[in-house]
């Protein structure tokens, strides 16, 4: 939930990602997180572009 446009709204992402674990005396351990690939994002259900500012009035974004 984020304050968004003077309202509390529900807010969903998502990233894929390339994760580098190591075996320790101690256990495993994650020692790398790089190549993060984001996803599609969601304001109240309705898919929106991250590169623009919210609007709770714009339709949905269609990449």
């Amino acid at each position: 939930m984020q304050m968004m446009k003077g309202k509390l709204r529900r807010v969903e992402t998502s990233a894929v990602q390339r994760e580098t674990w190591i075996n320790t005396p101690e256990g495993w351990r994650l020692k790398l997180i790089d190549d993060v690939h984001p996803g599609p994002w969601f304001v109240e259900g309705k898919r929106v572009d991250p590169s623009k500012p919210y609007d709770p009035d714009a339709p949905a974004y269609e990449p």
